[in-house]
Parts: C-alpha cells; structure tokens; sequence
C-alpha cells in the first residue's frame, strides 16, 4: 500500500489466526477475502469473535464470494472489483483518520517483544 502502512500477508485464515493469536502483534486493521483455501473467511470470522482481544480488530472484507455479505464482526465490505481509493479512504477511516474515533494499537514487528 502507497500511503505507509507495515502489512503482513497470510495466505489462508488458519495462518492468519496463528499470528493473530499468537499474541506478538495486535494489528490495527484485517483486511480479508472470504476465498481462501484451508479455512476461509467465514470460518476465520467465527473463530476470531471468540477472543476478546481479537474482536475488537476492524476487519474489512473484499470479496467476490456470490451471497449476502457478513453482517457479524464487519467494519466495512466490498465486492470485487474494488476501487483503490475507497478501500484507502476506508482504511484511514477506521484507523482514525477519518474521524471514526477509532485509535489503533501501537503495531509491532511479527516476532518482536513490547518495550517497556
């Protein structure tokens, strides 16, 4: 992404969730496709309600899965193709740039430890 944001990809839900379980990181934003293969979007969406640290993420869905979009645990969705600039302005948006109020955690690099 253009605009400097640090992005970490995962190639199924199942990895997502390991990293995003695994308690180094607390990202300020998901951006996520519900076709995946292992476990999918819809899967990784149920699984990650249950942790209460987790849930709080935004997560934005890009999708071009046929059916009703998710409703549960969705900040933002859209339906491939997308439009660039929308996906940014929603970004920022939800990262507080926009005015939403939402403060994002401070990120950490996968694998490094917080500082005091």
């Amino acid at each position: 992404m253009p605009r400097g944001y640090s992005v970490v990809e995962a190639g199924n839900g199942r990895t997502a969730l390991n990293y995003l379980t695994s308690g180094k990181v607390q990202p300020a934003l998901v951006l996520l496709d519900l076709q995946m293969p292992g476990m999918n979007g819809w899967d990784f969406l149920t699984v990650l309600q249950a942790y209460l640290r987790l849930s709080a993420i935004p997560i934005v869905v890009i999708s071009g899965a046929a059916g009703e979009p998710p409703t549960v645990g969705v900040a933002r969705y859209f339906k491939k193709p997308i439009d660039e600039n929308e996906l940014l302005e929603a970004i920022e948006d939800l990262m507080g740039g926009g005015g939403s109020g939402f403060v994002p955690p401070t990120p950490r690099p996968f694998g490094s430890s917080p500082t005091a």
